[in-house]
């Protein structure tokens, strides 16, 4: 598992990625997804490998906390 979590989307990289995945990746395409009040998710999808990616997905959904401010 990756030392850190990505708290944003933005934050999610083709090294974090690989280091989630156990594959390389080179490459992946965002898609937001409607969000939730304390969530907002994002679809990481046409992932592309170096190489073999065994049995790394081609798409996976993630979700982190939402980028409100202040939230009371």
């Amino acid at each position: 598992m990756p030392a850190d979590f990505a708290r944003t989307a933005a934050e999610i990289t083709d090294e974090w990625l690989s280091d989630v995945l156990g594959a390389t990746v080179t490459s992946f395409d965002v898609t937001f997804l409607e969000g939730g009040v304390l969530s907002e998710a994002s679809r990481l999808h046409a992932i592309t490998y170096d190489g073999d990616p065994g049995d790394a997905p081609p798409s996976v959904v993630v979700k982190v906390a939402h980028s409100v401010d202040d939230q009371k």
